[in-house]
């Protein structure tokens, strides 16, 4: 099982409450990959989020040079383009 949550949970008013129903859908040992350009706060928003679930982190990634360079979205006032894999 699968959840994929591309360049939305930074409009989510409650990530939280996202994250929390990603993990309950979930069957055992599936996995939640959020991408999305965030600020450091609502990145740890999301990481809270996470660690308070059944989830469990597997990696953090900044794809900000990756995603400019492609020229998807213009990464800039002190955001980051992350990748979240629990």
């Amino acid at each position: 099982d699968a959840v994929l949550c591309v360049q939305s949970v930074a409009l989510f008013a409650e990530p939280r409450t996202f994250i929390r129903g990603a993990a309950h859908c979930l069957r055992p040992g599936g996995h939640l990959l959020l991408c999305d350009m965030v600020t450091p706060q609502s990145l740890q928003v999301v990481l809270d989020a996470v660690s308070e679930s059944s989830l469990e982190l597997i990696a953090i990634n900044d794809l900000s040079a990756a995603v400019n360079k492609v020229g998807l979205c213009n990464v800039a006032d002190g955001r980051c383009y992350a990748q979240v894999v629990a």
